[in-house]
């Protein structure tokens, strides 16, 4: 996780966006592996009314794109300038539009609810990262370091 240099207003804000942010149910089923996951959707639906009460807004973005992977940036950003963000890495597992557009919405639910603390899945304890899945309907997350594309 990053953060500006300071974060004495967005903390604040954070503690009380977290006492407010309820468990948002899990309202989509993955057919390749029967779990349920919370959609981004209702993420959002969730959990911007909260955020903006408290004077945090979500940005989300791409920030490489490479080698099959696709990085995604989620920030909070507080009124007051202060922000924080984290980024997640995500396989993608058919260089089309549509598997980048999977990419990116699965990027994107797992940085927001890793940022925001929230369990979306199921928790299978682990063991979906022990056993080996179908190999074409599977993706996967790794959590990282924000990384800057070089400008051309």
């Amino acid at each position: 996780m990053t953060h500006s240099d300071t974060i004495g207003a967005i903390a604040p804000a954070l503690v009380k966006a977290q006492t407010d942010i309820k468990s948002v149910g899990r309202d989509s089923v993955n057919p390749a592996f029967r779990s349920k996951y919370t959609s981004l959707d209702a993420i959002m639906e969730s959990v911007r009314p909260i955020l903006a009460r408290c004077g945090l807004i979500v940005m989300q973005s791409v920030v490489e794109s490479m080698d099959s992977m696709l990085t995604v940036e989620t920030r909070l950003i507080h009124s007051s300038g202060e922000w924080m963000a984290g980024c997640v890495s995500v396989p993608v597992m058919q260089s089309t539009a549509h598997g980048y557009g999977s990419a990116l919405s699965y990027g994107r639910r797992y940085s927001l609810s890793a940022l925001l603390a929230l369990a979306s899945d199921d928790d299978d304890d682990g063991n979906g990262a022990i056993t080996t899945p179908p190999p074409a309907k599977t993706s996967g997350f790794v959590m990282s370091q924000p990384v800057r594309l070089k400008p051309q």
